[in-house]
């Protein structure tokens, strides 16, 4: 980590130093330094709720020397697992040395080159944001994938794009142990009022379970997705809907028997309409989940499958903080199903939701302040069986706040609140009543 941040600092200065070559091609520096604390509590009979402080470190550098090529680097704090490193994890001991160092890795979230070859084709290669469409599916906003993108654009209102990503690699020598995307995105622009996009996926893991050996990731894995998505506005009123649909395999040993069919499904309609800075809008979701009803591999193969990044979509506590009971992704991802910290999005979740925002001044600042509210009821849509051979479907009414200060230039105040009335289907038991559950988080950013 020393050695890594002094490289930075060695670069930096150098660039600094070199000022009138850096202007000469075009390299802009930027970077936002983000502390956070969190509380919440999660579903677990008597358990202690989460207490902790994190922060998040980017540095950028984006560096056009023509008209037609840009390069950009982005540095950050973090692991394999998340863009933070959490405050006092460092061993006590280090302290009769005065102080610690802040434990984390900085890695590379995105190292991209965009080459454009002509006025309507471009090619940008290396590590960079995935997230096509409604981002429901497949969201790498955070993270990022190594890819290849061949963009085409031939006017201001149309944008089409193929992709070749690679998700894992495995083995360089053994092609059967990748995980491997390709991808093919369009959207166009109609007139003020409406735009429309389509987007395609294909996921292809590793080969066959009985090909590959107990070690193969994604064994089978031959996942098609297509997203629809519109919005349509008239006047004051937003009208707004995308769909998911999913065919092909989730995985397969090679036999009839031992291959699951993918036939998931997601989807969100939702109105908005303006007044003034505020908006008021409806929203109705729904994945498909985990079916108890169906026989054999079609009881996994009728789950919504996604592969999205640590970030709040719909609500903040189903699907994102914890899994929603009777979604499928985990499994498909190789982890514990049903367990805590994994984004399940909108696998195995039916909500209607009741939302409004509005934008205005901090009264104490005079700097913009935005206020987010949403009131959700949320079920499962498939019925989860939960202890004894029970069964419910009843996740809960979720409130949801979301407030954001602009103390002063580049620097933001921001606080995430969250509660969760439970519903049965958090029963572990028929005595068993699950405590409420919620989610804290406030933290400052400062952009440069």
């Amino acid at each position: 980590m020393k050695k890594v941040l002094a490289t930075v600092a060695v670069s930096t200065a150098l660039i600094m130093g070199g000022a009138v070559a850096a202007s000469a091609a075009g390299i802009e520096m930027e970077g936002s330094v983000r502390s956070r604390g969190l509380s919440e509590q999660r579903v677990a009979q008597d358990s202690a709720p989460y207490n902790t402080y994190d922060t998040t470190v980017r540095l950028g550098m984006k560096s056009m020397p023509s008209d037609n090529l840009t390069g950009y680097i982005l540095l950050e704090t973090g692991s394999t697992s998340g863009d933070t490193y959490t405050w006092g994890n460092e061993s006590a001991t280090t302290l009769t040395r005065g102080g610690t160092q802040a434990v984390g890795q900085l890695g590379l979230l995105q190292a991209w080159v965009n080459y454009k070859a002509t006025p309507t084709i471009s090619f940008k290669i290396g590590h960079q944001s995935v997230a096509p469409g409604t981002k429901q599916f497949v969201n790498h906003e955070n993270s990022g994938d190594d890819a290849i993108f061949i963009n085409y654009d031939p006017m201001a209102s149309t944008h089409a794009h193929i992709a070749l990503v690679k998700l894992s690699e495995g083995t360089t020598n053994d092609n059967s142990d990748d995980l491997d995307a390709y991808a093919l995105v369009a959207t166009h622009k109609f007139n003020d009022a409406f735009k429309m996009g389509v987007n395609y996926i294909y996921l292809k893991g590793s080969a066959e379970q009985s090909e590959t050996g107990s070690g193969a990731l994604f064994p089978g894995l031959a996942l098609s997705n297509l997203g629809i998505d519109a919005t349509y506005k008239m006047g004051a009123l937003t009208l707004s809907g995308d769909v998911n649909l999913q065919f092909g395999e989730i995985g397969s040993d090679g036999t009839a028997a031992g291959t699951t069919d993918a036939d998931g499904y997601a989807f969100q309609l939702g109105v908005d309409y303006k007044i003034d800075n505020s908006n008021v809008g409806l929203l109705f979701a729904q994945g498909s989940g985990y079916d108890e009803d169906a026989t054999g591999n079609d009881k996994a193969g009728n789950a919504f499958v996604n592969f999205i990044g640590d970030s709040a979509y719909q609500v903040y506590i189903p699907g994102y903080r914890i899994v929603t009971p009777g979604s499928f992704s985990q499994k498909v991802l190789g982890e514990t199903i049903n367990s805590q910290g994994s984004n399940s999005g909108l696998s195995n979740l039916t909500l209607y939701q009741l939302n409004a925002k509005t934008a205005t001044k901090c009264a104490l600042t005079d700097k913009p302040l935005t206020i987010r509210g949403a009131l959700s009821y949320m079920t499962t849509t498939e019925d989860v069986a939960n202890y004894s051979g029970n069964r419910e479907d009843k996740i809960g009414t979720e409130l949801d706040i979301v407030a954001a200060w602009a103390l002063t230039s580049n620097l933001t105040y921001q606080v995430e609140a969250a509660y969760l009335w439970t519903g049965d289907v958090y029963k572990t038991s028929a005595t068993y009543a699950p405590e409420d559950i919620y989610f804290l988080r406030h933290g400052i950013t400062m952009k440069f």
